[in-house]
């Protein structure tokens, strides 16, 4: 592949062609993961001044954000005026280095452990990040839907199998973990760090998927059980 950063890389996926990532250089998979997050950050503040900018759907969310507050024992926090910057910065560098923690220990634990291939530390950082943009795609698709006048309880995750006002808000937030956005950042995440064969993409992404869902689900459950929050 010519060596030209994420120019070059990016040439090659206009050509139908995915390189995976373990073979580009340290700086070239620096320099894609940046532009992810930057891409990931900007739609981001996109969705979120759709969602600030509408009156309706802004006190839709905001009463779906106080209900699940005040469920979860603590007050909703103030109402606050939009921030494009604010919304910007928390995604690049909060999204970004969290999505790199935990999308990275997944993906060790799918390619190296399940897998068997032999991917390096950077390369599966990399291949953690650069799905960024497919996520935040998902959410600002879904963000226009609700625009539209589809209600904001219809979202692609199994929270939409749940009423937050009735329902154990447990098992709602973890619901609302598993939804396609992550699912395609698994299945991508696998194909960029060893290849898109279907088979790696397929069963890869699923198992990462399975990985990351149960994370997130026990974190939620941690958090609940050190807080004293009881069934609901």
């Amino acid at each position: 592949m010519e060596r030209s950063g994420w120019l070059g890389w990016l040439r090659q996926l206009s050509k139908g062609r995915i390189v995976p990532l373990g073979e580009l250089l340290f700086i070239e998979q620096l320099q894609l993961a940046v532009l992810a997050v930057l891409i990931a950050a900007l739609l981001d503040v996109v969705s979120a001044w759709l969602s600030w900018s509408v009156p309706s759907l802004h006190a839709q969310y905001a009463e779906l954000n106080a209900l699940v507050a005040r469920r979860m024992g603590y007050e909703p926090p103030a109402m606050q005026d939009f921030s494009a910057l604010g919304v910007f910065t928390a995604s690049f560098f909060v999204g970004g280095i969290g999505t790199a923690l935990l999308w990275g220990v997944v993906g060790a634990l799918t390619i190296r452990g399940v897998l068997r291939k032999d991917v390096s530390l950077s390369a599966l950082a990399t291949s953690a990040v650069v799905p960024l943009p497919i996520v935040s795609l998902v959410q600002l698709a879904v963000t226009l839907l609700h625009w539209s006048g589809v209600p904001i309880g219809i979202v692609p995750s199994l929270a939409v199998l749940f009423d937050p006002a009735t329902a154990d808000i447990r098992h709602y937030s973890i619901a609302a973990k598993l939804d396609l956005g992550a699912l395609l950042h698994a299945g991508a995440m696998v194909c960029l760090a060893v290849g898109c064969t279907w088979k790696h993409t397929l069963i890869g992404g699923l198992v990462a998927f399975t990985v990351r869902s149960i994370l997130v689900g026990g974190g939620i459950l941690l958090i609940a059980r050190s807080a004293g929050l009881p069934p609901s």
